[in-house]
């Protein structure tokens, strides 16, 4: 059901224009989380980040780490890293990156002690992404504008990391823009961003808002191949 409120509420902001107007990005996911827009009353990162909805994603994320022998990951937006937590790092060092200071201070609080685990400010759109074999992209761009997609996957062209695992949905045929801090589903083969063939596509078994969406997959590319 919170999966469905929160895709009422996103086609509702739709009909009244852009809800944030005259915040800038750091300042619209600051608000989206004080005020627990998405909606759930588990991982303030929203349904698609409670443990309902990830039991499948740890299962991936855990066997891409050991098929591709990753050692450092950055995972971009690391959210209240809820569900991360469970995930099987088998040795990999972490780092959780995000934009909302407030998350970032909460998860040193929370998490600190480990010494396989960092946490610091990360804007996926301008920031440099730190060294390592596979950045993590999951529940971001889907709630970024066109443009801002374009912003990111620039950047982490230019990053020094292998692999890209992120969000797509496989059967959306036509990509639709939206105001940065809102929701669609994308699919990053698609114009406007045209990302060649992934070299892996996992799917998450996602039963939001009764089995709408059970194309959302995480997609693996090899970094190299998103730069010819």
């Amino acid at each position: 059901m919170s999966g469905l409120f929160q895709k009422l509420k996103s086609s509702l902001k739709k009909l009244k224009g852009d809800p944030y107007r005259g915040l800038s990005t750091v300042e619209r996911f600051e608000k989206i989380y004080h005020s627990n827009d998405w909606n759930d009353d588990e991982s303030v990162s929203g349904p698609g980040s409670n443990m309902e909805q990830t039991q499948e994603v740890i299962r991936i994320i855990n066997s891409v780490i050991a098929e591709y022998a990753i050692e450092r990951i950055v995972d971009i937006p690391c959210g209240d890293f809820g569900w991360m937590n469970q995930v099987n790092l088998a040795g990999a060092t972490y780092v959780g990156g995000d934009i909302v200071k407030d998350l970032i201070n909460r998860n040193i609080s929370n998490y600190g002690h480990r010494r396989d685990l960092t946490f610091e400010f990360l804007d996926l759109l301008i920031d440099p992404i730190p060294e390592a074999d596979l950045l993590l992209v999951r529940d971001c761009l889907v709630h970024l504008s066109h443009a801002q997609v374009k912003l990111a996957l620039d950047n982490i062209r230019r990053s020094n990391v292998k692999y890209l695992l992120t969000t797509s949905f496989v059967e959306v045929d036509k990509n639709t823009d939206i105001h940065t801090g809102d929701w669609r589903p994308l699919n990053l083969t698609l114009p406007p961003f045209n990302l060649p063939n992934p070299t892996a596509v996992y799917n998450e078994k996602c039963t939001e808002n009764g089995g709408k969406y059970a194309d959302k997959s995480l997609v693996l590319w090899d970094i190299a191949k998103l730069r010819t």
